[in-house]
């Protein structure tokens, strides 16, 4: 009899022990599951952050490199996916060519800008990886024309300061900032890079506005509509200024 009880209580023991484990099982199945639906979401929605949404490369880039509309990890398949409604993939669904400003420009004016600037000089800043991921200071870069990935990207002061000298002849004095991240992280430097070029232009007399870190589309619509606008490094930048020559507009650089 006491054998009996004994396997009774050793059966009880291990069957509290298995359903404890599945339940736990089943708990870390759930969480997977939902953990995964909402890195889907976030994937698929287009206020995600904007990840690895690159207009200016699926535009310009030709071949199957990392950049271009080409390669199977982020190019046309994958903007498609994930961004459905982008300017992107407009573009790539209306033409397989590269750098075509015609079709481009046809989707820019089917677009309203969410805001119009025709009484700023719109800046368009190169910030996120170019300066997070630069082994420079931020003092060097605030203070020199510093390379990155074979191109200076990051403009200094005295680049900006010699802009100054050139918008002095258009009477206006209403600025506006604008540049992007693109991608998660600590983007610390490029902020204090900002405030500073911010804080530079109100010392000299400007009304200096920023916009950071908002949807790329309506980013590049509000300057490729620009009638002042001032271009940073990169192909980014040198399409919306072509693009703002093309409309009319004023392209100001150095």
């Amino acid at each position: 009899m006491k054998i009996i009880k004994l396997f009774t209580l050793i059966l009880l023991f291990i069957y509290i022990i298995m359903y404890s484990i599945l339940k736990i099982l089943i708990i870390i199945i759930i969480v997977f599951i939902f953990s995964q639906l909402f890195v889907n979401y976030e994937e698929n929605s287009e206020k995600s952050h904007h990840i690895y949404y690159r207009l200016g490369d699926m535009f310009k880039e030709e071949g199957t490199g990392y950049p271009s509309r080409h390669n199977k990890k982020i190019g046309f398949n994958y903007h498609v996916k994930h961004f459905p409604n982008s300017i992107a993939t407009e573009y790539m669904l209306a033409t397989n060519k590269s750098g075509d400003y015609d079709q481009l420009i046809k989707i820019i004016n089917k677009r309203k800008p969410i805001i119009k600037l025709d009484n700023y000089i719109t800046i368009h800043l190169r910030i996120g990886d170019v300066i997070e991921d630069s082994d420079k200071s931020l003092d060097e870069i605030l203070h020199k024309y510093t390379i990155f990935n074979k191109r200076n990207y990051v403009k200094p002061i005295d680049y900006y300061d010699k802009i100054i000298n050139k918008i002095k002849n258009y009477n206006i004095k209403n600025v506006i900032l604008i540049g992007g991240f693109h991608k998660k992280g600590n983007h610390q430097k490029s902020i204090d890079y900002v405030n500073y070029i911010q804080k530079y232009f109100i010392s000299k007399g400007y009304n200096c506005s920023k916009r950071i870190d908002n949807e790329p589309d309506d980013d590049f619509l509000i300057m490729c509509n620009s009638k002042y606008f001032v271009p940073s490094g990169g192909g980014f930048s040198n399409i919306i200024k072509n693009i703002v020559n093309m409309k009319g507009g004023t392209v100001i650089e150095i």
